[in-house]
């Protein structure tokens, strides 16, 4: 999705250490994505579009947006409406958009839906949406999470990984039992 140096964007204010994750594991850089108006609202394509220009200036090659919905740190749950702008701008920029819903079964309003209800689960090649354990079930000691997405090449990439990152049997039988 990308390459070493590439640019991801970030709505701010955002969990921590995505900045460390991103550089350590694929070489990349997080760029925060300032809100003019309230963050809480999300990221508006002007906000998207001023940090990619940003980041461009900076010769960087901004190649994928990164959104937590329910957002992390602050907890706020955007509607559909303004996912589907952010995720209509990435494509406008021919980029992937990577959804982390890892608070979803957090949200206790009713306000919240998944991307990919949202979609109506059409993600194509450039949204791919990503859940764990360890938040909603506190059991980040699980190490077990999903990513799905609908690009066939990432997931003959990711394919190769399964081999080495299997979750074990007995952890499926639970897991299997919670849902």
């Amino acid at each position: 999705l990308a390459e070493r140096g590439d640019a991801v964007l970030i709505p701010a204010p955002y969990y921590a250490a995505f900045d460390v994750d991103l550089k350590i594991i694929s070489g990349c850089i997080a760029v925060p994505v300032h809100c003019k108006g309230n963050p809480s609202e999300g990221p508006t394509p002007r906000d998207l579009e001023d940090a990619a220009l940003a980041a461009e200036a900076k010769g960087m090659r901004v190649r994928m947006l990164l959104i937590t919905n329910p957002c992390n740190p602050i907890g706020t749950i955007y509607t559909p409406e303004v996912m589907k702008e952010v995720i209509e701008w990435a494509r406008s920029r021919d980029m992937h958009t990577i959804v982390d819903e890892i608070y979803a079964l957090s949200s206790f309003d009713g306000q919240f839906e998944s991307i990919l209800r949202t979609l109506n689960n059409e993600l194509g090649d450039n949204v791919h949406h990503i859940w764990a354990l360890s938040k909603d079930f506190g059991a980040s000691g699980f190490r077990m999470g999903t990513l799905y997405t609908q690009n066939e090449k990432l997931l003959r990439s990711l394919a190769n990984l399964n081999i080495f990152s299997g979750v074990s049997h007995p952890m499926q039988m639970m897991i299997a039992e919670i849902f």
